[in-house]
């Protein structure tokens, strides 16, 4: 099994790193090998306890939706990228 190294924010100041098992990729998913992640105003506050946001009801989550990486693996169905394409993310989406 893959694995791959993850952070998670627990709570203020509590952010830990662990390494995870990744599952297999369905048909019409791609693995990304995440080169840079940023992170932004609201991550810093709720790694400092200032706003949270309602993050830790779900705690632990994954800080950081600003990144950019290179596409590992596709999915048996996937047509429109290929091993090695550079890709970010959309930056509106929710974390984790």
């Amino acid at each position: 099994m893959k694995k791959a190294k993850i952070s998670f924010l627990h709570g203020p100041k509590d952010l830990r790193v662990r390494e995870v098992g990744l599952p297999d990729l369905a048909a019409d998913q791609v693995l990304i090998r995440v080169k840079a992640c940023g992170i932004c105003g609201s991550d810093a506050e709720c790694f400092e306890g200032k706003s949270a946001e309602g993050r830790y009801d779900l705690a632990p989550y994954t800080p950081g939706h600003e990144w950019a990486g290179i596409i590992e693996e596709c999915g048996s169905r996937v047509t429109t990228l290929m091993p090695g394409d550079k890709v970010t993310g959309d930056c509106v989406m929710d974390c984790g």
